[in-house]
């Protein structure tokens, strides 16, 4: 299993959809058909979340994505 396999088991187990579903989503760019599958919270948080630059940055900043993409890179 690579990185980026495990990575998107872990995301997708915490967004509560399908690996699948969220590969297919990273690949068309639709997020659309992602939230659709999502509990309407867990929508409302990540739509909230990808609207708040400051709150994207302190997660790619954060120690956990720094050590998943070192996982990718792998």
């Amino acid at each position: 299993m690579t990185g980026m396999d495990k990575m998107l088991d872990m995301l997708s187990g915490r967004l509560g959809v399908s690996g699948d579903t969220l590969k297919n989503t990273i690949q068309s760019g639709n997020v659309n058909n992602l939230l659709s599958q999502m509990k309407p919270s867990d929508a409302a948080k990540f739509k909230s979340m990808m609207n708040n630059k400051n709150g994207i940055e302190k997660i790619v900043k954060s120690q956990m994505a720094k050590d998943l993409m070192k996982q990718m890179k792998t």
